[in-house]
């Protein structure tokens, strides 16, 4: 039964913020994740532990800037609670999902309208980075998702190595200053970097372009 019970604010932000949703029927898994995010300056955060208490959080406290809810929620029926949290939230809903998330269930949730579907198995930082990434209206899917053969792609072969590896980590959710991190690349470098890879793919931004490279599999 999807019966309400009462969410305690999580921690404030310290300064301008995003403001987020964690569902989980497990309270106490959504507000652990929810305090991950709130250590952050930049988010500030709630926790419900049913669809209905989240659609009234929503109504009473007006649209997040991002909603997560656990995939396997009662009362979600299948993508129905997703729907339900998209008419209530507007486009800002991503799928909190388990271990063994199949590719599916990833394509069908955009295809309804989710925002992305993060893994519940990511590791701090790859969770924290992955929700900014959405609060910042981009669209994440995992990458072991996206990661699918290229062999046969003429776009593929096209690319450089250095832009290939560049369009690997846009589709995960990285914003330039991370990817130049891991790529040993100056900000300015990968910004070049992922404006070659949008227009070799015909691209009108990142979040294009990561569309584009999960429907072909170049990433």
């Amino acid at each position: 039964m999807d019966e309400p019970s009462a969410a305690p604010r999580l921690l404030p932000a310290r300064g301008p913020a995003s403001s987020i949703l964690l569902i989980d029927e497990h309270l106490l898994v959504a507000e652990t994740l929810g305090n991950v995010l709130a250590s952050e300056s930049d988010m500030a955060v709630d926790a419900a532990c049913s669809l209905t208490e989240a659609i009234e959080l929503i109504s009473a406290r007006g649209r997040y800037t991002l909603v997560l809810v656990d995939a396997g929620l009662p009362g979600m029926d299948g993508l129905e609670g997703l729907e339900r949290l998209l008419q209530a939230n507007g486009r800002h809903v991503a799928l909190l999902a388990p271990r063994g998330i199949f590719r599916p269930l990833v394509e069908r949730a955009i295809d309804a309208g989710a925002c992305g579907v993060v893994p519940k198995t990511l590791n701090v930082r790859s969770f924290v980075n992955a929700v900014r990434f959405l609060c910042s209206g981009e669209v994440y899917v995992p990458p072991d998702i996206v990661r699918v053969a290229r062999g046969g792609s003429a776009t593929a072969g096209r690319l450089k190595p250095v832009e290939q590896n560049v369009l690997t980590f846009v589709c995960a959710g990285m914003q330039n200053k991370e990817i130049g991190r891991e790529l040993n690349l100056n900000e300015a470098t990968v910004k070049m970097h992922v404006k070659s890879v949008c227009a070799k793919l015909g691209a009108k931004n990142r979040t294009h372009a990561a569309m584009i490279a999960r429907r072909d599999g170049l990433a």
